[in-house]
């Protein structure tokens, strides 16, 4: 397993949005697929729709989160099961930084 400390986050461009979106990864571990990571994603981008192989949550540190699902503000947790199409992003009114964790991949 590999943590990673004081580290201020990577800016990474994202080719689909166009935009960069801010990531620092604050566990990994290869042996399961487990992650947990902080996210910020500037005001107004939003992921375009897409799915996961693995379910995945955020948790809501700052901002809107804003899903297929609704808006959701500081201290909401939102779960996104295996295979769901989903999109999410911020709000056009500011960033919104999460808590984002995957699952444990079952091989």
């Amino acid at each position: 397993m590999s943590i990673q400390r004081r580290s201020r986050g990577k800016k990474r461009f994202n080719e689909k949005l166009g935009r960069a979106l801010f990531r620092k990864n604050l566990i990994v571990d290869p042996d399961t697929g487990m992650d947990v990571r902080l996210v910020r994603y500037p005001a107004g981008v939003m992921n375009v729709r897409h799915t996961h192989p693995c379910a995945h949550g955020m948790y809501v540190l700052e901002g809107t989160l804003v899903t297929h699902g609704g808006k959701h503000g500081p201290g909401c947790f939102v779960w996104f099961p295996e295979g769901t199409v989903m999109e999410h992003g911020a709000s056009a009114d500011g960033d919104v930084t999460v808590l984002f964790t995957t699952e444990v991949l079952t091989i």
